[in-house]
């Protein structure tokens, strides 16, 4: 059974070609380590990336995992990390390829380790 550790959302407006719906977020594991970042759902004009940084006293850090999503409705979309996450993480949407400044990200939403 998957264990919910974890939900925020924080969404902000960004004037762009591709259009975001809000963002709902939640690391899941089936221990005590959150592994899994799950976002739905989510609608978006482009293709893009779903980018996980962690992110800690407000500074965005190294990337944690990423996932494709493409235009139109995604229903859910996982992001495997490559370890275990215990502290906070921050999800951004990209569209396009173009992943180098998480500033630039149609939408955001943290995600707070408890």
């Amino acid at each position: 059974m998957k264990k919910i550790l974890v939900a925020g959302l924080l969404t902000f407006a960004a004037a762009s070609t591709a259009a975001a719906q809000d963002m709902f977020a939640s690391m899941e594991s089936s221990s005590a380590d959150a592994t899994t970042i799950v976002i739905e759902p989510i609608s978006v004009t482009a293709d893009g990336f779903i980018v996980v940084y962690n992110y800690h006293g407000g500074q965005v850090g190294e990337i944690l995992g990423m996932a494709r999503v493409r235009a139109g409705a995604n229903s859910e979309t996982r992001v495997h990390l490559g370890h275990p996450v215990r502290q906070d993480a921050l999800a951004v949407l990209f569209a396009g390829d173009d992943i180098s400044d998480p500033s630039r990200g149609l939408d955001r939403i943290e995600i707070e380790a408890d």
